[in-house]
Parts: structure tokens; C-alpha cells; sequence
């Protein structure tokens, strides 16, 4: 199953948004938390890139999953993420 997501960051602490070697990024901290709550290794596609600290107001991703919800994924989701990343839907 494929689900999008939408959500946005602050992204002063990161150094964009693509996982890169030495550096934090929006994506690999979305890929491990993810991976976490879903219970296995979980990779994120984003809608593009942005250079380290700039921020995204309205982004998407999507992750393929064969997992389906009996929880609410956006609370959790976001009760798992720091501040400065935040879950509209999925």
C-alpha cells in the first residue's frame, strides 16, 4: 500500500531534507521514526529536495507499506517526532 503524507519542518537543525552521510536530515529522521512505529525498515519519498536549514510548509512524501492501521497513525506519528516536524495526514 502506498500512503502520502503531508507535513511540514522547521529545518534549522537539518541539513535539508535527502539522508546524507555525517549529517542529520528531515528525511532520516522521519525514515527512523517510521521504521520504529511500523515495526520494520520503512523508506520515505519526498516530493523533492531543500537545501540544510530551510524550512517546508506544505511537503510530500510517501512510504509503500503493506501495513494498514488500526490506530490513529498521524497522532502517534507525530507524538514520536520532534517539534520542529510535524504530520497533517496521511
Amino acid at each position: 500500500m502506498r500512503y502520502f503524507i503531508h507535513l511540514s519542518y522547521y529545518g534549522k537543525k537539518y541539513r535539508g531534507w535527502q539522508r546524507q552521510p555525517k549529517a542529520i536530515s528531515v528525511q532520516e529522521v522521519l525514515e527512523d521514526r517510521l521504521s520504529q512505529m511500523l515495526g520494520h525498515k520503512t523508506a520515505c519519498f519526498g516530493c523533492g529536495r531543500t537545501d540544510a536549514e530551510v524550512h517546508a510548509s506544505q511537503y510530500i512524501m510517501h512510504i509503500n507499506t503493506h501495513e494498514e492501521f488500526d490506530y490513529d497513525p498521524v497522532f502517534r506519528l507525530n507524538k514520536m517526532l520532534p517539534n520542529d516536524i510535524a504530520i497533517y495526514s496521511l
